[in-house]
């Protein structure tokens, strides 16, 4: 007979046990999910927070007692390429527009001083030409 002697196999060895145990929690969490929350949600009120009243006959209103705060859905800022001074103003803040509707009259006196400069400038020259042509 020889030294060596024949090493059993254990039938459940540790890591075997982990891994099981792990996949067996796993499928009872999934299961348990499954079967109980059916993706239906609650709410739990405070019975001092509901109102029981007669029921009536009339128009729907609808109103919901919560502070808030209330932003638009977008917003679109303008900007001058030139300075200028507000004239007049044809809707309020947080009036609703539709596209093409005038909302402030602008004015800008140094643009129009040098408009009008131009249009002198374009009209002596034009005057002197005439006149070298006479």
């Amino acid at each position: 007979m020889g030294m060596d002697k024949p090493i059993e196999k254990k039938k459940w060895p540790p890591k075997r046990i982990i891994t099981y145990s792990i996949i067996g929690i796993f499928v009872l969490v999934v299961g348990y999910q499954i079967i109980f929350k059916t993706g239906t949600s609650s709410l739990n009120v405070k019975a001092e927070r509901t109102t029981i009243s007669k029921v009536e006959q009339g128009p729907f209103q609808e109103y919901i007692p919560v502070i808030g705060i209330v932003r638009p859905q977008y917003s679109e800022y303008l900007s001058a390429v030139e300075g200028g001074r507000v004239e007049r103003l044809y809707v309020e803040a947080g009036a609703m527009v539709k596209k093409g509707d005038k909302i402030l009259k602008l004015s800008n006196t140094n643009l129009l001083m040098s408009l009008l400069n131009n249009e002198a400038m374009i009209n002596r020259a034009s005057n002197d030409l005439r006149a070298t042509r006479l």
